[in-house]
């Protein structure tokens, strides 16, 4: 957009992990928005994406789901803006996910090799927990904490400056993704012990 602002954009949406519909509204939200976080962004604004069988479930349902999610676009500074629904089989919920980020600070997943320093922005394995608790091998929190925070860590990295050499493009930030969890890395020849 300009020399100084980029826009970065996210998707993420999927059936419920929890079977309470508000947490799932939380925990779908904090995902796609921590998405953004991942990238070194801020988000700006939110739509929402709703797959909801008509007829299955009641409607309060979704406005319980519908209300989580937007309690937690409201705790990261954004707007929810509308979002588009359609009837389906299966529940799934997610948003879109619009924010801001410097140009020469925007995290990229793109060129990870062997030896770069990785730093987990949450944890490893939420997906995994998820699967315990719905076949009553957890309880609900030994996992909901992690799920239902924002995850700004890779924001606030992104922010900071790479050491103390002048920043350069071999310095830019990247962050991937795998297994559920951002991870934040650096490009230059600094590489991990």
């Amino acid at each position: 957009m300009s020399d100084d602002l980029a826009l970065v954009q996210t998707v993420d949406f999927f059936a419920p992990i929890v079977d309470d519909p508000y947490a799932f509204g939380q925990i779908a939200a904090a995902n796609a928005l921590s998405d953004v976080y991942a990238m070194g962004g801020e988000p700006l604004t939110a739509m929402n994406i709703v797959g909801f069988p008509s007829g299955k479930l009641p409607i309060e349902v979704l406005t319980e789901i519908l209300r989580g999610g937007q309690d937690k676009v409201h705790e990261s500074g954004a707007f929810v803006v509308g979002g588009h629904s359609i009837i389906d089989e299966e529940l799934k919920y997610g948003l879109s996910v619009t924010g801001r980020a410097h140009p020469s600070r925007i995290l990229s997943n793109a060129n990870a090799v062997a030896g770069d320093r990785l730093v987990l922005t949450k944890p490893i394995g939420t997906g995994l927990l998820a699967t315990a608790e719905k076949n009553g091998a957890i309880g609900t929190a030994a996992r909901l904490a992690s799920a239902l925070s924002l995850h700004m860590d890779a924001y606030s990295a992104s922010r900071k400056p790479a050491g103390r050499r002048s920043p350069s493009a071999h310095d830019a930030p990247r962050t991937s993704r795998a297994s559920g969890c951002s991870v934040t890395h650096r490009t230059s020849p600094r590489r991990a012990a």
